[in-house]
């Protein structure tokens, strides 16, 4: 192996999932050099972004008293033959949750309390503690509330007093988190907001349509793009699209009540299909609906394992946080 030209090695190696790597990481000490280093790191999240490979969905429990995590790879015939159970690096027997969104294949997970907080990569099993600056309490513990967020600092609460982050949900796209708020002129109107996080600077979008009692309004990130979920009791679902980040919206797919009486709950996007002709729904907290674009059709997915009630997030496939510590075996 001696002989093997470098970059090519650094290619393959590339293309290979994470969890494979992270067992070739005892093949030799140059294979384990080129694995962690960061330039490796990079173009390995670089590829499995451009490619959509290696893509995990994380599933949280909801609801029983185990709160367990599972996973399963979205593989590319699109369809998930099991969820597995997966170790989770808080092990305290409170509620928890995941904040935000994922970011490069990393979530932010913490106990009920915020006292417990860890940056996890769950295809590699690995993560980080987050020590807490220490609060002096000047009131009783009872009326001490912390929120967190993931990735935000510097928020401008005097000029957004009205956004709760603990309570959004945040997207990252294009170096920026991105979220829905309240617009400050209009109370039956949201707009987006964004920070990019490497000049801390804002930007505000209007989103593609006005919320009214009926609807349910959502940001997600789909195939490298901003994109709005909107749910309307009476009508459907639809999704628009911002191709272009600042520029115009599209209307992405729509699904109405007249042709499709079945898919009429609260289904918002998770990701698409490899080839990018079907979308994969979360329908409410109970079942995976894969819906085609083309033929307007939607078929459950039965996916052995999961649990009657469910949250659920894609993660990108990463070596982010591999210097962390290994979840299994893990105690607190």
């Amino acid at each position: 192996m001696s002989d093997f030209p470098p970059e090519l090695l650094f290619d393959i190696l590339s293309r290979l999932p994470p969890k494979d790597l992270i067992r070739f990481l005892s093949v030799s000490k140059a294979w384990n050099a080129i694995i962690r280093h960061h330039h490796f790191i990079k173009a390995h999240l670089q590829r499995s972004i451009q490619t959509n490979s290696f893509r995990t969905i994380l599933v949280r429990s909801i609801g029983s008293p185990s709160l367990d995590y599972f996973s399963s790879a979205v593989n590319g015939s699109e369809t998930f033959r099991t969820v597995v159970k997966i170790e989770r690096p808080l092990k305290s027997p409170e509620r928890y949750q995941i904040l935000g969104c994922s970011i490069h294949g990393v979530v932010c997970i913490c106990n009920s309390l915020r006292t417990n907080v860890a940056l996890w990569n769950p295809s590699i099993q690995k993560f980080k503690m987050i020590p807490l600056p220490a609060i002096e309490q000047q009131q009783p513990s009872s009326d001490l509330h912390i929120s967190l967020g993931f990735g935000i600092k510097n928020l401008p609460r005097n000029d957004f007093s009205t956004l709760n982050v603990y309570d959004t949900a945040l997207e990252f796209l294009n170096g920026a988190l991105c979220w829905l708020m309240p617009n400050r002129l209009d109370m039956y109107r949201f707009i987006i907001l964004t920070l990019d996080l490497a000049t801390e600077k804002y930007r505000e979008f209007d989103t593609p349509v006005d919320e009214d009692y009926s609807t349910v309004m959502e940001l997600e990130v789909l195939v490298g793009s901003l994109c709005v979920y909107v749910h309307d009791w009476d009508t459907g679902n639809d999704v628009w699209i911002m191709k272009d980040f600042g520029g115009p919206w599209t209307l992405l797919y729509s699904i109405k009540k007249e042709t499709m009486t079945w898919l009429l709950n609260y289904c918002p996007p998770l990701v698409f299909s490899k080839n990018g002709e079907m979308v994969l729904l979360k329908e409410d907290e109970e079942a995976f609906v894969w819906f085609d674009l083309k033929g307007k059709i939607g078929y459950q997915d039965n996916i052995c394992g999961l649990p009657v009630r469910f949250d659920a997030k894609i993660c990108e496939g990463s070596l982010c946080l591999i210097d962390g510590d290994p979840v299994i075996g893990w105690r607190q």
